[in-house]
């Protein structure tokens, strides 16, 4: 019997460009919405297009990048 692993879900980092006004980000998002030119819309209902992709990661390192720049930032009284 063969087993297989499920492939861990994928987030990629991207330069999002806001569509009403001036402004521009680098996010994480879902790998299969990092796709140039497509509109985004984020918690607060402001719509983004990427503009640019740049490297991928699992969600779980993800994640966890984020916990230890938390991490760093109370350390380091937010310096």
């Amino acid at each position: 019997m063969t087993t297989t692993k499920a492939k861990p879900k994928m987030m990629r980092q991207v330069k999002l460009v806001r569509e009403d006004r001036p402004g521009e980000d680098v996010f994480w998002i879902d790998n299969d919405l990092a796709k140039v030119g497509k509109r985004v819309v984020d918690e607060a209902d402001v719509v983004w297009r990427v503009a640019e992709t740049y490297n991928a990661r699992p969600f779980a390192d993800v994640d966890r990048q984020i916990e230890v720049w938390a991490e760093f930032t109370k350390t380091l009284g937010g310096h």
